[in-house]
């Protein structure tokens, strides 16, 4: 190790977990897009750079089997504590090695993807450039890089609050003492200024300390306290990334390439900036005030295509999580019924498009691929052989949803399973149930998260039990005090048959949930 000083990370290690953004299926699908023929995610060589306790790559090596894993950090408490949470798992494609960036082995080989989370901004120069070259180095001709960092202008204001407490902690060693301290002068600072003040300052103190207080501990010592933290304004990377070769696919996310998100006036202004992606981009920062980014890092030399049709669609696996605000009714008529997915809306008409959502929906969390979906929609509008007809139609309209954000798009089909007779949860979210993480990783490669009571019942669908099974298990933790119920007024539930009742349909519902939450194996 070529650092003597002792390792905050060492101090203060991160929760491992999912980073849905960096799958690569996230990335195979953004090459795929814009031209590229990338590894497929199911036979790929990944690299992570900073990888921790491996709680990003390690559920991606369950996924993958036959794709292989290589993650190092220069935390050698946060590397042994992922090698002994793998242990048990017993995967022979994943590898975690403490190691130092600036002195990391160039025998490395060449890799399909590379992630970078959650550490260009938090190291010195030099490794910033270390990071890039080793994108460059070690990326496979056809491979995608992953980086994510902090940005401006959001962080200059977060910046100011950084400064203030970093300063007000300078005398103190002890981490929780610090974070604990950094808690204290921001709402401080806060209490200072009436809430209902409209004086700037007052607004900004008052909403970071509101943001804060739902922060984790190691994210506000990391991002906050610790020595290095240098955002930079997108077109500055840009500049940094160029420098190494290295030329721009996008952002792990498709819509959030475009403004279609912002007011129409917005949109219209943006518009005439032209087609310089570059500038159309930090704009975009400009007006949202980002503060965090991850881009797509590719070759310098790889050709792109920037013109995205309909006939791209027919390639993929189609997803919608989403509902009718209305009883669609009757989808062969042109009748308008609106559908959201998230914040996300749109007034849907034309009969094909309903049903097309109405087969998605049906699905979920399974994927559909694009000739099922365009088949099974014409089925439920009584147009069955009119493939060729409908498929312009059904490109166009998963291409303007995918855009705005009403569909998912996948280069694979998504990883879900069916409840059966004995049910299983994901290994790797059982094994955070006992390791007492916050959040569970789905098959999604997605964060979840969940309560006490649902994570008992999770905990017991090891594929041996039946509902009945884990029922039983249930009364038997609740025989031994591991597991308490309340009525609504607060009463502890005592009497057996009133837990059986309980219990019965809390494994119901929660069988359900975790089946649409994509935590069920097939």
């Amino acid at each position: 190790m070529s650092s003597v000083a002792p390792n905050p990370y060492d101090q203060v290690p991160y929760e491992g977990h999912a980073y849905p953004s960096s799958a690569p299926d996230r990335l195979a699908l953004m090459a795929i897009l814009f031209g590229m023929d990338p590894a497929p995610p199911e036979r790929c060589r990944v690299l992570e750079i900073g990888c921790g306790s491996g709680g990003n790559i390690g559920p991606l090596a369950c996924l993958y089997p036959e794709s292989t894993f290589l993650g190092f950090d220069l935390s050698r408490v946060q590397v042994e504590e992922g090698r002994c949470f793998l242990e048990p798992f017993g995967l022979g494609n994943i590898e975690l090695l403490q190691a130092d960036i600036m002195d990391v082995d160039q025998q490395l080989g060449t890799f399909d993807y590379i992630i970078c989370h959650g550490v260009y901004s938090w190291v010195p120069d030099a490794a910033q450039d270390r990071i890039l070259g080793l994108c460059r180095d070690h990326l496979a001709p056809q491979g995608v890089a992953y980086v994510s960092y902090n940005t401006y202008p959001g962080w200059h204001m977060r910046g100011m609050i950084r400064d203030m407490m970093r300063f007000h902690t300078a005398d103190f060693t002890d981490a929780e003492h610090m974070v604990d301290q950094a808690r204290a002068l921001l709402d401080f600072l806060a209490e200072a200024h009436p809430k209902d003040s409209k004086h700037p300052y007052a607004i900004l103190l008052h909403r970071e300390a509101k943001r804060l207080r739902g922060l984790p501990f190691d994210y506000l010592f990391h991002d906050y306290l610790e020595e290095h933290n240098t955002p930079v304004y997108f077109h500055q990377f840009v500049e940094r990334f160029q420098a190494h070769d290295l030329g721009y696919l996008g952002e792990p996310s498709f819509p959030e390439m475009f403004p279609t998100h912002l007011p129409p006036h917005v949109q219209e202004i943006l518009g005439r900036i032209g087609t310089d992606l570059f500038k159309v981009e930090q704009y975009m920062d400009f007006v949202v005030n980002c503060a965090f980014r991850a881009s797509l890092l590719v070759h310098d030399a790889q050709p792109l295509e920037r013109s995205i049709d309909w006939h791209a669609m027919t390639q993929f696996h189609i997803g919608c999580d989403g509902r009718f605000l209305e009883d669609p009714g009757d989808l062969c008529s042109k009748h308008p019924v609106e559908v959201a997915r998230g914040e996300a809306r749109m007034t849907v008409s034309a009969p094909l498009l309903k049903a097309a959502f109405q087969v998605l929906i049906d699905a979920w969390p399974r994927s559909v691929g694009f000739e099922d979906l365009l088949r099974d929609a014409l089925a439920l509008v009584g147009a069955t052989g009119d493939e060729a007809e409908g498929r312009p139609f059904m490109g166009d309209a998963v291409l303007m949803c995918f855009r705005d954000r009403l569909m998912e798009v996948r280069a694979s089909p998504a990883l879900a399973g069916t409840l059966t007779e004995r049910p299983t949860v994901f290994p790797w979210a059982r094994a955070q149930i006992v390791d007492g993480a916050s959040r569970l990783t789905n098959l999604r490669h997605e964060c979840r998260p969940s309560g006490d009571s649902v994570r008992s019942i999770l905990h017991l669908l090891d594929g041996t039990r039946d509902r009945e099974g884990v029922v039983e298990g249930l009364m038997a933790q609740a025989r031994q005090g591991q597991v308490t119920l309340r009525s609504p007024e607060g009463q502890l539930v005592e009497d057996p048959n009133d837990l059986r009742g309980v219990f019965e349909d809390a494994v119901e519902a929660t069988l359900q949930l975790a089946e649409r939450s994509s935590l069920i194996l097939g």
